[in-house]
């Protein structure tokens, strides 16, 4: 049996969780390359586990599904679709870095369909959802008539004025369909590097969804990833109106003592109330702020913008991991940079500091401030709420009296998904079904940082190399990976896992992946984390969505690193806030308030 307990990765929720995954992990760890009868249903490619408790239930949905010749609402999407297009159709969601995913189901096709945001690694977050998706693939075919993928996308890059970047996206392959799922690491990987075409691009996106009544699309952020998110608009494009982090806050108007009077262009998220720090804040606004001490949660682009090499305002605080990737990829100074170990209070201008693991992307961490004579304050940056966090000393300190900054990425009832152990146990059954062909290839999508323990835990348990880029065994050198998941990153392709980039797991590019590999692989099989999806309530969360195309299979799986609806009440619930600003989605009115109202009470 493998020792799951081993793992210096994955935060347990509870025993319960930790014992039935340990067997189930230890069983896949065995059988890797066999298929267990019946995994999926056959009509809507649901894993059977997920459809029902009992083999007479399961048995009865499978028997429903092929009596029906449609599939049931809680599958999958089945075989036959000819694009990439039935996997973005009729979700919703919120806001990677932006936040943000969501499986629904479409009325027009009477398939149930998954989909998924690829961002957010950083605010990065749920970006656009899947009704976002759909409206940006709706504009752009209604706006060009019959013609192709590439012309539709050409066609739109004209009518927004970006006609240079034709050539980025024609190479990169960008269909309409992963048009609104784009965000800013996935650009600079497409070779976009310039900021202000950047922003011009996300501009142009966020207002061809808005042109496709996507209601809900204010209310969401654009993620990432691993690691996405801009949060200024070029031109005239209000991008701020969807990248909320960044958003100017309207009622702006909290007391600082950090030198020259603050604009109310800083949020009370962004700079602390009462305190002279700021937090995940740089660049434009903060010019009169005069403050000293900076404070970094995690290494996400909506959380560093504006952060240079040029930087000399102050000294920034982060963790160890987070300090080398702003040196390594930001080119920040080392003399500006200020490593805070975890659970170990450290002294800034008087007050005592704390960092804790926030169970987000590595090196992210949760933020203690306990000034002398004053109330504490809890910034959560971005994190994953899981009940360990009730035995952290720093946090059990402030129970009841602490002013709670929150990640509410996903601050909505419908906005549920399991836990992220029980996706890696839906995964690893997933590789094993389809693993029985020794010339099956497996693409893992990440960010570039976040999303790598699904990758490195499968790659643990099966005890088989993952193949990843040069540029980024750099970026997971720098995270100092025990020695035991070090040993199984290569460089080497011949390696049947591959991390790779999360816009590169799709129909349409694991076709192109093929074609690479023609007479090495005969299969592949793609694993989009998408980081959420949209529930019912009825039942337990999906896991995971399949849906084939040929010898191309691509597996959407609910794999977040921000707190679920319940885990945020369970989180405030624990903390007994005195005062709750939300981080995330905050237009310091009405709304602001019914979120805020919504997270009280017993979870």
């Amino acid at each position: 049996m493998v020792d799951v307990s081993s793992s210096q990765l994955w935060a347990y929720d509870d025993i319960n969780t930790f014992q039935a995954t340990q067997a189930t992990l230890a069983q896949s760890s065995t059988q890797f390359g066999e298929t267990p009868a019946a995994a999926f249903c056959p009509s809507c490619g649901a894993l059977t586990l997920d459809v029902a408790d009992t083999e007479a239930g399961r048995e009865a949905h499978v028997r429903t599904c092929k009596d029906s010749g449609e599939p049931e609402t809680n599958g999958a999407h089945s075989d036959g679709e000819d694009t990439d297009e039935a996997a973005h159709r009729g979700s919703t969601e919120p806001a990677d870095k932006t936040k943000r995913k969501v499986m629904s189901t479409d009325n027009s096709s009477k398939r149930s369909t998954d989909i998924q945001h690829i961002a957010r690694p950083g605010h990065t977050a749920p970006a656009h959802g899947a009704t976002a998706s759909h409206a940006a693939s709706e504009a752009l075919q209604e706006s060009s008539g019959g013609a192709t993928d590439q012309e539709r996308v050409q066609q739109w890059l004209r009518d927004n004025e970006l006609e240079d970047q034709a050539e980025a996206f024609a190479k990169a392959n960008v269909t309409p369909d992963l048009l609104s799922f784009l965000a800013d690491e996935d650009l600079q990987q497409m070779g976009v590097m310039a900021l202000g075409p950047r922003r011009r691009i996300l501009a142009a996106i966020q207002n061809t969804c808005a042109s496709g009544a996507c209601s809900t699309m204010s209310n969401r952020k654009c993620s990432a990833s691993g690691s996405t998110a801009c949060s200024a608009a070029g031109g005239g494009a209000k991008i701020t109106n969807y990248f909320q982090r960044n958003a100017p806050h309207p009622a702006g108007k909290a007391a600082s003592t950090c030198g020259s009077p603050v604009r109310s262009h800083l949020p009370s998220w962004q700079k602390m109330p009462g305190l002279p720090f700021l937090v995940d804040r740089f660049g434009k606004g903060t010019e009169k702020a005069a403050c000293k001490s900076w404070f970094l949660t995690h290494f996400h682009s909506d959380h560093y913008k504006g952060l240079t090499a040029k930087f000399k305002a102050g000294v920034i605080y982060c963790t160890l991991i987070t300090a080398k990737l702003v040196h390594l990829c930001l080119k920040v100074p080392w003399e500006r940079l200020r490593v805070v170990q975890l659970n170990a209070p450290v002294m800034v201008e008087g007050v005592r500091v704390t960092f804790v693991d926030a169970n987000h992307c590595p090196g992210a961490a949760m933020i203690v401030f306990e000034p002398p004579g004053r109330a504490p304050i809890v910034h959560t940056g971005d994190c994953r709420y899981h009940v360990g966090m009730q035995q952290e000393q720093a946090l059990m300190a402030v129970r009841g009296r602490a002013m709670l900054i929150l990640d509410t990425t996903y601050c909505a009832a419908q906005y549920d998904f399991p836990p992220q152990l029980q996706v890696l146990q839906f995964v690893l059954e997933a590789v094993r079904a389809e693993a029985f062909n020794p010339a099956t290839l497996f693409l893992f999508g990440s960010y570039t940082i976040g999303k790598e323990r699904l990758f490195l835990e499968v790659a643990r348990i099966l005890q088989r190399k993952v193949y990843v880029s040069a540029s980024k065994r750099a970026v997971l050198d720098a995270l100092g990976l025990p020695a035991e998941y070090e040993a199984l990153l290569t460089t080497d392709d011949r390696a049947r896992l591959h991390a790779v980039p999360l816009w590169r797991v799709s129909l349409k590019h694991m076709a192109r992946t093929l074609k690479h590999y023609r007479g090495r692989y005969t299969t592949i099989v793609g694993f989009q984390p998408t980081g959420w999806s949209m529930h019912s309530g009825r039942g337990r969360a999906p896991r995971g969505r399949r849906r084939q195309k040929g010898t191309l299979i691509v597996y959407s799986v609910p794999y977040s690193e921000h707190s679920s609806y319940q885990e945020l009440r369970q989180m405030v619930d624990f903390l007994q806030p005195a005062k709750i600003i939300p981080s995330v989605n905050n237009d310091g009115g009405v709304k602001t308030s019914r979120m805020v109202e919504s997270l009280r009470g017993p979870a």
